[in-house]
C-alpha cells in the first residue's frame, strides 16, 4: 500500500490582475482556449479578513463557497476554486468582502497528478535496491529517500537525494542504489519525496519495512553465538558482553526481511517460528544508548529435529522413588536427561532403557535428545511420587463382632483422591465419608474395604463377622 500527499501550485498562468479594493468588485475575463482543469485563486491583502468569491462560467454555472463546497479550498487571504473543465468565453469572477486591501486573481491550468507507486526497497551487497514508478507529465524532478520508525507522518530521517535527468512522458520505471550510514540497526519504513521544477510534491511510503544493519556500530558483534532447532522453535544462545538487554531476531532467508523479533536480558532465548517457514535466518545483538549492535544471521533449518522416541509409564503418578524410561532412536545422537531441572544424565549416546530417581511428589522430567549440527528435541513428562498409603479410619471396629440381624453398618472416613472398595466393588464417598450397609449371611462373613490412592498404594481393613442363626417357635 503507498500513501500519498500532494501540495497544489497552479502552473500555465492565464490571468493576472491586481488592484485596489473596496466592498466588492466584478471582473470579466475572456478565454481563447480551453482548459481540462482550471483554478481560479483569489488574494488579498489583509488576510485575517474574510471574503467570498464566485465564479460564473459562459454557459451560466456558479461556483463558489456556498454553492460548490466541495470545488473551494480557503486558506487565510486566499481562495481557491476548482471548475474543472473551462471552456473559451467570457468568465465572471464576483468579490465581496470589507476592507481586504489589495486584491489580486489570478488563474491557471493544474497539471496532470505527480505520483510515486510500487516501490521495491531490496537489501544487496550493502546496498538497498530500490525500484519505483513515476506518473505524471513532467521535466527534470528532485528526490529525495527518508527512512522512517513508522508508516505514517512523513517525519523519518533523510539518507538520500538525486536528481532525475529525462523527462517522464506517462509513467516511468526507475531504479537506483542507495548506501544508509550512521543510522542505528532496526526496523525502518522508506519513503520518498519527489518535487518537480514548479514546485509540486508528492510523497510514498514502500511496504513492506526493511531492517538495517548499521555497518559500523559502537558495539561489536557478540561472541560464541549459536543457532539451532528446538522442537518447533529456534533456540539462540551467545556469551555474555557486559550488556544488559538484548535483541534477538528472525529473518526470511530468501528476502531478508525481519519476521520477528524480541528482546531479553538472558543469554539464550527460544522463539516461535511463524508457519509456513522451513528455514530462517537468526541473529541477536547488544542494545545500548546507541542503538543495536551488529550481528551476523544463522540458518535453521526447521526440518532438521532429531528423530527419536521416548517412551514413559503411562501413568501420572506412581508408588516408587523410580521409573523405567524407554529411548529409542537409531542415527548418531546424545542424551541429556533433567529431574526438577537437576542433571541426572549428561550426554549419554546409547538407545536403550534407562532407570531414572525421582522425588517425592512433583516431578518435572525432560528427555533432551541433541543431533550432531545441535538441533534438539525434548520429551517432557510429569509425574507424581507418592509411596505413602492412603488414610483410612473405620468409626466402629466390628472385628469378631456377632450379631443376629441381617445386615451391619460400615461407617468411616478415607484420603482425598482415593477410591474406596468393598470387597472389591467401589464404594461411593460423600465429602471423603463412606457409610455402608453391607447384607450378611449365616455364619461367618468376611468383610474386606480397601482405599487405593491415584499412585496405587493401599489401605486395608478386614473383619469377621458372625451371624448367629434364629431359632423361633412357633
Amino acid at each position: 500500500m503507498i500513501k500519498r500527499l500532494a501540495s497544489l501550485i497552479i502552473v500555465g498562468i492565464f490571468l493576472s490582475v491586481g488592484m485596489a479594493f473596496c466592498e466588492s468588485a466584478e471582473v470579466l475575463y475572456t478565454l481563447d482556449k480551453e482548459y481540462t482543469n482550471c483554478v481560479f485563486q483569489v488574494d488579498w491583502e489583509n488576510t485575517e479578513v474574510p471574503a467570498s468569491v464566485k465564479i460564473t462560467s459562459p454557459q451560466g454555472d456558479s461556483f463558489g463557497s456556498q454553492i460548490t463546497p466541495d470545488h473551494v479550498t480557503k486558506r487565510p487571504g486566499k481562495i481557491m476554486i476548482n471548475v474543472g473543465k473551462a471552456s473559451v468565453g467570457q468568465w465572471k469572477v464576483e468579490i465581496e468582502g470589507n476592507k481586504l486591501g489589495n486584491v489580486n486573481i489570478s488563474g491557471g491550468q493544474v497539471p496532470t497528478n505527480l505520483a510515486i507507486e510500487n516501490i521495491d526497497v531490496i537489501e544487496k551487497d550493502k546496498f538497498y535496491w530500490m525500484r519505483w514508478t513515476i506518473l505524471g507529465d513532467r521535466g527534470d524532478l528532485e528526490y529525495k529517500v527518508f527512512l522512517d520508525t513508522d508508516n505514517q507522518g512523513f517525519d523519518g530521517i533523510e539518507v538520500d537525494s538525486f536528481t532525475s535527468k529525462d523527462t517522464i512522458k506517462k509513467e516511468t520505471v526507475r531504479e537506483r542504489n542507495v548506501e544508509i550510514k550512521g543510522i542505528s540497526t532496526g526496523k525502518y519504513y522508506v519513503y520518498m519525496k519527489v518535487k518537480d521544477r514548479s514546485g509540486i510534491f508528492t510523497y510514498a511510503y514502500s511496504e513492506p519495512p526493511i531492517y538495517h544493519v548499521n555497518s559500523e556500530p559502537r558495539k561489536e558483534r557478540l561472541e560464541n553465538v549459536f543457532a539451532s532447532l528446538l522442537n518447533d522453535d529456534v533456540y539462540i544462545k551467545w556469551d555474555t558482553d557486559g550488556s544488559n538487554e538484548f535483541k534477538v531476531m528472525l529473518f526470511d532467508p530468501e528476502t531478508n526481511d525481519l519476521i520477528s523479533e524480541e528482546t531479553t536480558s538472558d543469554y539464550s532465548h527460544v522463539m516461535a517460528v511463524p508457519d509456513g517457514y522451513e528455514k530462517v535466518l537468526a541473529g541477536v545483538a547488544p542494545i545500548d544508548n546507541e542503538g543495536v549492535g551488529n550481528y551476523e544471521k544463522h540458518e535453521v533449518i526447521m526440518t532438521n529435529g532429531p528423530e527419536a522416541e521416548v517412551i514413559y509409564p503411562d501413568k501420572e503418578a506412581v508408588n516408587t522413588d523410580s521409573i523405567l524410561v524407554n529411548i529409542a532412536f537409531e542415527k548418531s545422537y546424545s542424551i541429556f536427561i533433567t529431574v526438577n531441572n537437576r542433571v541426572v544424565l549428561d550426554n549419554a549416546t546409547q538407545a536403550g532403557e534407562y532407570i531414572l530417581k525421582l522425588d517425592d511428589g512433583d516431578n518435572n522430567v525432560v528427555v533432551l535428545i541433541t543431533d550432531e549440527n545441535g538441533d534438539m528435541a525434548t520429551f517432557p513428562k510429569n509425574i507424581y511420587v507418592d509411596t505413602s498409603a492412603p488414610q483410612l479410619s473405620i468409626t466402629e471396629d466390628i472385628d469378631q463382632l456377632e450379631v443376629e440381624d441381617d445386615r451391619i453398618y460400615i461407617e468411616g472416613y478415607t484420603e482425598a483422591g482415593s477410591t474406596l472398595f468393598c470387597n472389591d466393588k467401589e464404594v461411593e464417598k460423600v465429602n471423603n465419608h463412606f457409610s455402608i450397609e453391607y447384607e450378611l449371611e449365616s455364619g461367618e462373613n468376611i468383610i474386606k474395604i480397601r482405599a487405593v490412592d491415584i499412585a496405587g498404594n493401599e489401605s486395608r481393613y478386614t473383619a469377621s463377622v458372625f451371624k448367629n442363626l434364629v431359632i423361633r417357635n412357633f
